[in-house]
């Protein structure tokens, strides 16, 4: 599910951009930007959120989609790099 978020996200970044008239050079930069930060910000409002002292477990899921959109965002990037 997480990889189809990423993948989700990527899409919707390149296509978005393309509708909007930017270059396909900034359509991969707002995508892979929109990835990164979904991630941290989803790690912050878990911290935010703590009732405990530290991280509490709403932080797992932003820890591990961080881990996954790096998997599913690199292979993005090397293709993208060769276009």
């Amino acid at each position: 599910m997480l990889v189809a978020l990423n993948i989700v996200i990527l899409a919707v970044g390149v296509g978005l951009v393309r509708w909007v008239g930017l270059s396909p050079i900034e359509g991969r930069a707002i995508a892979i930007e929109a990835g990164v930060q979904n991630a941290t910000l989803g790690i912050a409002v878990a911290g935010i959120l703590s009732t405990t002292e530290g991280l509490s477990a709403f932080a797992l899921p932003g820890g591990i989609y961080g881990t996954m959109m790096y998997l599913v965002t690199g292979p993005f990037i090397w293709w993208a790099r060769r276009r």
